[in-house]
C-alpha cells in the first residue's frame, strides 16, 4: 500500500515537472512584441527615379491620346457604324495585327470621304444625287463637331486612369524596398508617416540610401 502511495507521489512529481517544462516551452514560443517603425513614402518616392518614370509615362500616354483624338477627328466623314468601329479599335491599348489592318482600312476610307467632300464643295453645279451626298457628308461633319468634346473627355479620363495605375505600380515597387530594409532591421510592422504621428524608428533614410545603391 505504501509502495502504491510512493508511486502515486512520484507520478505526480513527473507530471508537475513535465507541466513546468511545457510551460517554459510555451513561454519560449510566445511571439515577441512587434517592432514598429515608420516611413515617409512621399520622401522615398521623390528620392527615387519614380517621378521621372511617371512623368515619362504620362507624356507618352498623353501623346497617344492626342494621336487617337486626331485620328477620330480626321474620320469625321465616315458613316456612323464605321466611325463607331474606329473608335472601339482606337480604345484598345494594344491592337493586334488584324485590328491594325482594319484601322488602316477605316482611315483610308475616311480619307476618301474627306476628298469626296472637298471635291463636292469646290464643284459649282451638282446633280441631285451629289447634293444629297454633300448634305450627308456635311451632317456627319457637324455630328463629329458635337461629339468630339465628349470623346476628348473620355480619352483624358482614360489617360488619368492609366497614369494612376502606373503610380500605384511604382509605389508597390518602393514598398518592396521598404520591406527589404524592415527585414534587415528586424522590424515587423511599418506604418506610413501619414498614419503614424511619431516613431523613434524612422526607416526613411535607410530606404532612400538603399534606393541610391547601384
Amino acid at each position: 500500500m505504501r509502495n502504491q502511495r510512493l508511486w502515486a507521489v512520484a507520478f505526480s512529481l513527473v507530471l508537475l515537472v513535465g507541466a513546468g517544462t511545457l510551460a517554459v516551452r510555451a513561454r519560449d514560443n510566445t511571439p515577441s512584441s512587434p517592432v514598429m517603425a515608420m516611413v515617409d513614402m512621399n520622401r522615398v518616392f521623390q528620392a527615387s527615379d519614380a517621378p521621372q518614370k511617371l512623368a515619362q509615362k504620362t507624356a507618352e500616354l498623353e501623346q497617344q491620346a492626342l494621336q487617337k483624338l486626331q485620328q477620330i477627328d480626321n474620320a469625321a466623314f465616315l458613316p456612323l457604324p464605321e466611325l463607331q468601329e474606329l473608335i472601339r479599335l482606337l480604345a484598345r491599348a494594344t491592337p493586334g495585327p488584324e485590328e491594325q489592318t482594319r484601322l488602316k482600312q477605316l482611315q483610308e476610307m475616311a480619307d476618301r470621304h474627306a476628298r469626296r467632300f472637298q471635291m463636292l464643295t469646290d464643284r459649282g453645279a451638282l446633280s441631285d444625287a451629289e447634293r444629297k451626298e454633300l448634305a450627308d457628308l456635311t451632317a456627319r461633319q457637324r455630328q463629329m463637331a458635337q461629339v468630339l468634346p465628349r470623346i476628348r473627355e473620355d480619352l483624358q479620363a482614360d489617360v488619368a486612369a492609366r497614369v494612376d495605375a502606373v503610380r500605384r505600380d511604382l509605389y508597390a515597387r518602393l514598398r518592396e524596398v521598404v520591406g527589404q530594409v524592415a527585414r534587415e532591421k528586424g522590424v515587423t510592422q511599418v506604418f506610413s508617416a501619414e498614419a503614424l504621428v511619431y516613431s523613434v524608428n524612422d526607416l526613411t533614410p535607410q530606404v532612400i540610401q538603399k534606393l541610391k545603391k547601384p
